[in-house]
C-alpha cells in the first residue's frame, strides 16, 4: 500500500495498515437476559444485538416490519413484530458499518409459536454409589433463563428446585443475593442441573437432568413433568400379557457425564389397556389452563400455610390474566401477568413481618371477569427455612443462612451471566 505526501510517495509495510474490523456478534438479550427464544404471541418483541464494530450500522432483517436503532459500538435495539405470524420464525441479521463492512448472523433468535413442554423420552441412569440421574429429552422445554422464577421440573408431584453444582456459588447466595426462592434452589439432590461438569447451560429446549437421591427407587412407578406440560409416567406397567422388560442394560443410556458406565433405563410414554399392551403412542400437548390456582414455596396456599417474609406466589389463571396478590395487615402487593399458558409469578416487594396474616388474590382474565381467591390465614416464623418433601430426602433441606459475597461476584439479572462470572473467581 502506498501513502502519498504532497508530490512524494511512500511505501507502507503491512504492519503499517490498520485492520477495518467487521461487526461481529456474541448474543441476544432482552435488558440483561440472554435469550434465545422468544414466544410468538402478537407482540413486538424488543431486543438487544450484542457485539462490536457497531459504529454508524445500517442494520437488515429478515423479520417484516422491523425497526432498529443504534445504541453504541457494541449494541443495537431491534423491534421484532410477531403479529400475523402463523410459525415459528428464525431471525437472522445483517450488520454493515460505517467502514462498509458487512456481517450476517443467521439463526440469531427463535420466534415460536407457544406449546407446552412435552417429554418424550425419559432415562435413569447410574453411576456408581452416590450418581442418580434422570434424563428427560423432549419437546419446548423452558429457557434457562425462568430457573429464577419457578420451578421448573415436577417429580412424583413435587416441585423440584435447581441444583448450584457447576455454577461456582451456593443457593445461600442466590437467595441472599438475588431474592431467589429457597424452595427453587438446592445444594443438594433431589434437584435439576443448571450447569453441567463443562460448565454448560444443562437446559436446553429439548434435554434436563435431574439429579436423584441416592435413596431414590428408580423401578418404582412415578411421574414427572416439565414446567406444567403433560405428566410423563416413569416405569409405567403394562396390564396384562406377559410382562415386558423396558430396561436397557447396554449401559451407553443418554446422560452428559455417564457414558459408558452405569445402567440406563429409559421408557417411553405408553397407554395400559385392559387386557394386552398397549402400543407406543404420543402423548398430545395439554389444553392452555383456565383454572385459577396459587402456591407459595411449592405447594398450595391454604389457611395456616406458613410462607416466609419475602414469599414468591405462583398459580395459574387464564392466559394473559393480570394477577394481584395483597398481604395484609399493612399491605404489601405485588402484580404480574400470566404468561401465554396461563402461568405467573410474583414476589412481594417488601418483607412482611413475623407473625399472623392474611392473603387476597384478584384475578382479571382478558375478557373481564374477575376471580377473588381468599382471604387466605397464613402465617410468617420469625425463623425460616426450606424443607422438601415427597420423594426427596431430609437430607435435601437447605436451612437459610448468613452470607458473605465473595469479592468480584456481580449480580446481573442474566443467569448465564452469573455462572460465567462465578467460575471466573472460583479458586
Amino acid at each position: 500500500m502506498a501513502l502519498v505526501v504532497g508530490l512524494s510517495t511512500y511505501a507502507l509495510a503491512p504492519s503499517q495498515v490498520s485492520a477495518l474490523d467487521a461487526p461481529t456478534f456474541s448474543a441476544m438479550s432482552v435488558g440483561v437476559q440472554i435469550v434465545t427464544r422468544l414466544p410468538i404471541d402478537g407482540v413486538d418483541k424488543v431486543v438487544i444485538i450484542n457485539g462490536s464494530n457497531y459504529d454508524g450500522a445500517v442494520v437488515e432483517t429478515n423479520v417484516p416490519g422491523s425497526s432498529y436503532t443504534l445504541l453504541d459500538s457494541t449494541r443495537i435495539e431491534l423491534v421484532l413484530p410477531t403479529a400475523g405470524m402463523t410459525q415459528d420464525f428464525s431471525v437472522s441479521v445483517t450488520v454493515t458499518n460505517s467502514d462498509e463492512l458487512s456481517a450476517t448472523f443467521d439463526d440469531v433468535l427463535q420466534l415460536v409459536i407457544p406449546r407446552p413442554p412435552e417429554i418424550t423420552v425419559a432415562t435413569f441412569s447410574a453411576e456408581g454409589a452416590n450418581r442418580k440421574e434422570l434424563t428427560l429429552n423432549g419437546t419446548d422445554f423452558p429457557d434457562s433463563s425462568n430457573v429464577l422464577s419457578r420451578s421448573l421440573i415436577a417429580l412424583n408431584g413435587v416441585m423440584i428446585p435447581f441444583c448450584t453444582t457447576n455454577v461456582g456459588v451456593t443457593a445461600a447466595t442466590f437467595v441472599g443475593s438475588l431474592n431467589v426462592d429457597p424452595s427453587i434452589v438446592s445444594d443438594e439432590p433431589t434437584c435439576y442441573f443448571l450447569v453441567d461438569e463443562g460448565g454448560n447451560v444443562a437446559i436446553t429446549d429439548t434435554r434436563m437432568v435431574i439429579w436423584l437421591n441416592n435413596d431414590f427407587d428408580m423401578t418404582a412407578t412415578g411421574t414427572v413433568s416439565v414446567d406444567g406440560g403433560p405428566e410423563y409416567v416413569l416405569n409405567q406397567p403394562l396390564s396384562g400379557g406377559d410382562d415386558e422388560d423396558t430396561t436397557d442394560q447396554s449401559g451407553s443410556g443418554s446422560n452428559s457425564g455417564n457414558s459408558g458406565t452405569g445402567q440406563s433405563n429409559s421408557q417411553k410414554a405408553k397407554t395400559p389397556s385392559v387386557a394386552e399392551p398397549a402400543p407406543i403412542v404420543e402423548t398430545q400437548p395439554a389444553d392452555k389452563t383456565t383454572t385459577v390456582t396459587i402456591t407459595t414455596g411449592g405447594d398450595a396456599l391454604v389457611d395456616q400455610s406458613v410462607i416466609r417474609r419475602s414469599p414468591t406466589f405462583s398459580g395459574t389463571a387464564a392466559p394473559y390474566s393480570i394477577v394481584v396478590v395483597t398481604v395484609h395487615s399493612d399491605p404489601v402487593t405485588c402484580t404480574t401477568k400470566a404468561d401465554e399458558f396461563g402461568r405467573w409469578t410474583c414476589t412481594l416487594a417488601d418483607s412482611i413481618p413475623a407473625g399472623n396474616h392474611t392473603v387476597n388474590v384478584t384475578v382479571t382474565a382478558p375478557d373481564g371477569t374477575v376471580t377473588e381467591l381468599g382471604p387466605y390465614d397464613v402465617v410468617v416464623e420469625e425463623t425460616e427455612q426450606t424443607q422438601l418433601s415427597g420423594n426427596i430426602s431430609p437430607e435435601s433441606s437447605v436451612p437459610i443462612v448468613g452470607i458473605s459475597i465473595v469479592t468480584g461476584v456481580v449480580i446481573i439479572g442474566s443467569i448465564i451471566g452469573l455462572v460465567v462470572r462465578a467460575r471466573r473467581i472460583r479458586p
